[in-house]
């Protein structure tokens, strides 16, 4: 509770103790007081800085100056030797650190090209090492190299064998190959591999689509048959086509290729073997040609057969199991003011035995000759049962090319 003072007294007169003077005045600060809140406020000065303050608006009066702003009337600057000094430590650390950089990239630097050139010497030593390798001797006493090879030695067997053909392609048998493995092989770690290497040919204007997988199996001691198990091109080539190729067959090293065939053909074909061996026999399978020349006169025109091919395919496709293609090239000549007009399909077939055939449909006949045209060309291609050459060509009396009399030329192929 506050007891008023009365004038000249400096005690309380309740508890006794001393009182500043015009302390009956309690809106106004004491001389001591002022001084006290003065240290007070220039120590908050020091101790925290004053914020920036915010740019007066266009309409208040001239700025005032920062300098003026943040410093106080009675501001005295601190002395050089109390203002705190940047520390040097941090910036040797700096200095040090960047060495050791610069040091641990070098040693990185020379450790990384010792290891290159150690990875190069060791692969160049073992190259040569590989390409050291003796090389071994095929059955005809003919060295073979076999460098770059995976599997070791590899035993390489010169066929001199005849090309036959299998869906008008020409296939021949360049070597064979054996070894563990071979470059390109893509079932390694087999007890024994087989490569034949071959050169193929397709001579005719369509494009062969046979798959390798299905046509090529090869025939073991036993008769056991196994298919490829990896070749370089699995299909057969593009028309007009020539081109290298090979098929690995697994096979154990100790297998001799005089001992094995090589089978073309899918059972439901006209198939094709072919012995590993020197000069093996193929001659049944070659194509045979007669050039009889002989002709007959059928509606106004004259029909001669220049030359017949007995063989086993024709445009790509392979004889029927038992049979044979029978290949005519034809020439007609018109000598009438009549055009000829006709379907060969209608008015030829091709007699074997009891067997009569209708032409192929990738036959080539014209279906019309014009008045007085002469040295017009065709092919017609008749499939036959295998067994018997002998053949009657025939034209047929039919009422699509005017009901004329039937025609016929024999072919014999010796």
């Amino acid at each position: 509770m506050w007891i008023p003072l009365g004038a000249g007294q400096r005690f309380c007169s309740n508890c006794g103790s001393i009182v500043e003077e015009d302390i009956n005045k309690p809106t106004e600060r004491t001389p001591g007081e002022l001084q006290y809140r003065d240290l007070q406020r220039e120590a908050t000065q020091w101790s925290s800085p004053t914020p920036t303050p915010p740019p007066p608006p266009p309409s208040q009066g001239p700025a005032i100056s920062q300098q003026a702003y943040e410093r106080p009337m009675n501001y005295q600057p601190v002395p050089s030797y109390a203002q705190a000094q940047p520390s040097s430590s941090g910036k040797a650390l700096r200095q040090i650190g960047c060495g050791t950089v610069l040091i641990l990239l070098v040693l990185l630097s020379l450790c990384g090209g010792a290891g290159y050139l150690g990875f190069q010497w060791i692969k160049g030593a073992a190259t040569s090492a590989s390409r050291s390798t003796p090389s071994t001797y095929n059955s005809n006493g003919n060295s073979s190299d076999n460098s770059g090879t995976s599997g070791g030695s590899v035993i390489t067997t010169a066929l001199n064998t005849k090309a036959v053909t299998y869906a008008s392609v020409s296939i021949s048998i360049a070597n064979v190959q054996q070894a563990n493995s071979l470059p390109g092989d893509e079932n390694g770690n087999q007890t024994g591999l087989l490569r034949l290497n071959l050169k193929e040919d397709n001579t005719s204007s369509k494009g062969s689509y046979y798959y390798y997988g299905d046509v090529a199996h090869l025939i073991l001691p036993g008769g056991n048959s196994i298919a490829p198990g990896t070749m370089q091109k699995s299909s057969g080539p593009d028309a007009s086509t020539k081109r290298d190729n090979w098929l690995d067959f697994p096979v154990a090293t100790n297998i001799k290729p005089d001992q094995l065939t090589l089978r073309l053909g899918k059972s439901t074909e006209a198939q094709i073997d072919i012995p590993l061996k020197s000069d093996a026999d193929v001659a049944k399978y070659q194509p045979t040609t007669i050039t009889p020349n002989k002709h007959v006169q059928y509606a106004d025109v004259t029909w001669t057969i220049t030359s017949a091919t007995l063989q086993m395919s024709f445009q790509s496709k392979q004889a029927d199991n038992g049979k044979r293609f029978v290949v005519l090239k034809l020439r007609m000549d018109n000598t009438s003011s009549k055009t000829f007009i006709g379907y060969d399909g209608d008015y030829m077939r091709l007699q074997s035995g009891d067997t009569t055939s209708p032409p192929d449909g990738d036959s080539d006949v014209p279906t019309s000759v014009d008045s007085n045209q002469s040295n017009v060309t065709g092919t017609a291609a008749f499939m036959i049962p295998d067994g018997n050459p002998n053949c009657t060509f025939i034209l047929l009396n039919t009422p699509s090319t005017g009901s004329v009399p039937q025609q016929t030329i024999d072919l014999q192929f010796k």
